[in-house]
C-alpha cells in the first residue's frame, strides 16, 4: 500500500504512545496524555501538532520527507515549577533525539529535536490564587516514508 504523504496519524500515534506508555512520565503526570485539551486532571501532558508541515521531494518523486512540529508539555497545577520541570525533563529524554530508530507505521523517524523550550505560568481562571505550570518544548520531527 503506498504511503499518502501528509497522513500524519501514524506519526501522531507513535509519539503519543511513547509518552503515554512511559512509567516514569506516568508517575510525574498521572492524569495522562491528551491531545490539545485535558479532562480535568491536575497533572498531565498535553500534546499538539502544528498545522505547518514542510514537505520535500527526493529526486523529484513522491518519496520525500516530512518535517512536523509537535508541542509536548507537562501541565501541573502548582505554585512550584519543580514538578513541571521534572516532567519536562522526562519528555525531553523521551523525544529529543530519542526516536530515530522508531518506525511510525509507514514512516521512518529520521530525527527529533527540541527547537523551542516552552515554560510559562497560567493563573487559574476559576481560582486566581491557583497556578498552572506549563513546561516542555516544541519538537521538530523529521520522517521519511518507508
Amino acid at each position: 500500500m503506498p504511503v499518502v504523504i501528509g497522513d500524519l496519524s501514524e506519526i501522531d500515534t507513535a509519539i503519543f504512545t511513547t509518552l503515554a506508555n512511559d512509567a516514569t512520565l506516568q508517575g510525574l503526570c498521572p492524569g495522562g496524555v491528551f491531545w490539545d485539551v485535558a479532562n480535568g486532571a491536575e497533572k498531565f501532558v498535553l500534546l499538539s501538532r502544528s498545522p505547518e508541515i514542510e514537505y520535500a521531494n527526493a529526486l523529484g518523486n513522491a518519496d520525500g520527507w516530512l518535517r512536523v512540529t509537535y508541542t509536548a508539555k507537562a501541565v501541573i497545577k502548582s505554585a512550584s515549577v519543580v514538578a513541571s520541570n521534572n516532567a519536562a525533563m522526562r519528555i525531553h529524554e523521551l523525544l529529543h533525539r530519542g526516536l530515530q530508530d522508531l518506525t511510525a507505521g509507514n514512516y521512518s523517524v529520521m530525527n527529533i529535536e527540541r527547537t523551542i523550550p516552552v515554560r510559562y505560568t497560567e493563573v487559574d481562571p476559576q481560582n486566581t490564587a491557583a497556578r498552572w505550570q506549563h513546561h516542555g518544548g516544541q519538537y521538530e520531527v523529521m520522517v521519511c516514508p518507508i
